[in-house]
């Protein structure tokens, strides 16, 4: 297991922003029982932005799973809460929580970034050389 996520490759991770939302799931105790956990709207190597109307505290932690689209294989990892944002009647932000990567296997981690790589130059050529960095 590699632990990503420091400060440093906060700054290095390009992020994507995702069209259709990554269904992210806990993994439970040793049943290994699956629960909602939220939606993915934007990925990077480092970690993602997790729509959910219950974000979690700052510091929690917990082992989840998801399938990066158009994949077959499963990602599972540890994540960190890292800011949390809650549902403002007033606000148009999404609620939700950022959370960075803690464990997960290297080959994974590197295959997160292949595919967001992958997609930001799939945008590069469609948009004729502007690219977005959501």
């Amino acid at each position: 297991m590699k632990k990503v996520g420091n400060s440093s490759d906060k700054q290095k991770s390009r992020r994507k922003k995702l069209e259709t939302p990554i269904l992210v799931t806990r993994i439970k105790g040793e049943s290994r029982g699956k629960t909602f956990f939220g939606y993915a709207r934007n990925i990077s190597e480092g970690g993602m932005f997790i729509q959910t109307l219950n974000p979690r505290k700052v510091n929690e932690q917990f082992y989840i799973e998801f399938i990066l689209p158009g994949e077959a294989e499963p990602i599972r990892g540890t994540i960190e809460v890292v800011w949390q944002r809650q549902l403002l009647s007033r606000k148009s932000y999404e609620p939700g929580m950022g959370v960075r990567f803690i464990h997960i296997k290297e080959d994974r981690s590197g295959e997160i970034n292949k595919w967001v790589e992958s997609r930001l130059e799939e945008e590069q050529l469609c948009l004729g050389g502007a690219i977005s960095y959501a």
